[in-house]
């Protein structure tokens, strides 16, 4: 009796002992717990363009999804997952702010994406008040990001955009060029370092600004008549305005050469036969040969009905950017801005870029190009 009742003190002191253990251990363990299972996700204020003028940034959310769908299979950000609030800012300016001060009051998110200049432009000034991280996709306006410490583009530059139509405006020869151009800050920028560029050179060079309300070949006709006797003319816009300048350009039988911006590397015009043999100015993702934009081409041609473009591939891989600068660090209004802000360099599906330590303005290149058979030939 007496050897039972040892063994039961011993015994009973060794479980003590496991449940001890046990507590202790649950303790330490709980905070990992709740983060894995519990975690707010990181949320993304995505006040973009889907209907209006703009209404092809709709490609550039389909790569923002895509992204976030993957990385949200695969745990999202450290363990977080990825929220998207979508609004539509209908491609006017007062309805952007209107949704961005919305969404600050609703939801309070990490981070805000938006695109076009004109827009990104209005919402700059919320974001800086607001000490919230704002990133401009489809933004080439010169300079824009001057002053704001919370503000940061993602696209190719007006200055790239001038370099690379000098190229092409170079090549074909004649020194009598003619600029039209929209009248938004995006054209603006890319007319004006465009014209001084050429005129240094001593071209000569006729400029011809035309409205936004001017969307159809009719309303364009009037102001490409004013340039009709150039013998290279280079046009800049919006992509939506690009169908009707070249349908323009037809219908008053435009017979010299035309160049026209980036914005013309799309859809509609790539289906138009009136575009065939069209030099235009392209980012390098269009180019089969650049087996880097492989994989995506791939992937998002299984999601979607249409054909992998630069403007998808800016939304992409504006996830895929902040995904490789956070992973590992904390994910708050202010650490993205640091770490957006720390410099970097990546080469991806639209080319190489190199972002310098304090740079708010991500670039990727652009490149002379001819539209051909409904694709694109590089030089």
């Amino acid at each position: 009796m007496k050897h039972w009742k040892a063994d039961g003190n011993k015994n009973k002191k060794k479980y003590e002992k496991i449940l001890r253990t046990g507590f202790f251990l649950l303790i330490l363990l709980l905070p990992f717990l709740f983060s894995s299972c519990g975690s707010e996700p990181v949320q993304i204020g995505v006040i973009i363009s889907l209907s209006g003028t703009g209404s092809h940034l709709s490609e550039v959310l389909d790569g923002i999804e895509l992204k976030a769908e993957e990385l949200n299979s695969l745990g999202g950000i450290n363990g977080r997952e990825i929220e998207l609030i979508v609004r539509d800012n209908e491609s006017n300016p007062d309805k952007a702010e209107e949704l961005f001060k919305e969404i600050e009051e609703e939801f309070h998110p990490d981070l805000y994406i938006t695109g076009l200049s004109f827009i990104s432009g209005r919402l700059m000034p919320l974001a800086e008040q607001a000490k919230v991280p704002l990133l401009c996709l489809v933004t080439a306006q010169e300079g824009i990001t001057d002053g704001y410490n919370y503000s940061f583009t993602f696209f190719s530059a007006a200055r790239d955009e001038a370099d690379a139509a000098a190229r092409i405006i170079r090549k074909l020869g004649s020194r009598n060029t003619g600029l039209l151009y929209q009248d938004n800050v995006y054209s603006i920028s890319v007319h004006d370092l465009l014209k001084e560029q050429l005129t240094i050179e001593g071209f000569s060079v006729k400029s011809v600004k035309f409205p936004s309300s001017a969307t159809s070949p009719e309303a364009l006709i009037p102001f490409m008549e004013e340039v009709s006797d150039v013998d290279t003319l280079f046009s800049v816009g919006l992509s939506a305005y690009h169908p009707s300048i070249i349908e323009a350009a037809d219908r008053i039988g435009f017979d010299g050469s035309m160049v026209n911006s980036s914005g013309a590397v799309a859809r509609p015009v790539f289906a138009m036969e009136k575009a065939e043999g069209l030099n235009v100015v392209a980012p390098v993702i269009y180019n089969t040969r650049y087996l880097l934009a492989d994989d995506l081409r791939e992937r998002f041609s299984k999601a979607h009905d249409y054909q992998l473009s630069h403007f998808v591939a800016n939304g992409y891989e504006s996830l895929f950017i902040l995904e490789s600068l956070l992973t590992g660090k904390e994910v708050t209004r202010e650490s993205i801005r640091e770490n957006l802000e720390a410099g970097f360099v990546y080469t991806g599906t639209l080319g190489s870029v190199t972002v310098p330590k304090g740079s708010h303005n991500f670039v990727f290149p652009l490149h002379p190009a001819v539209i051909h058979n409904g694709g694109l030939n590089y030089e």
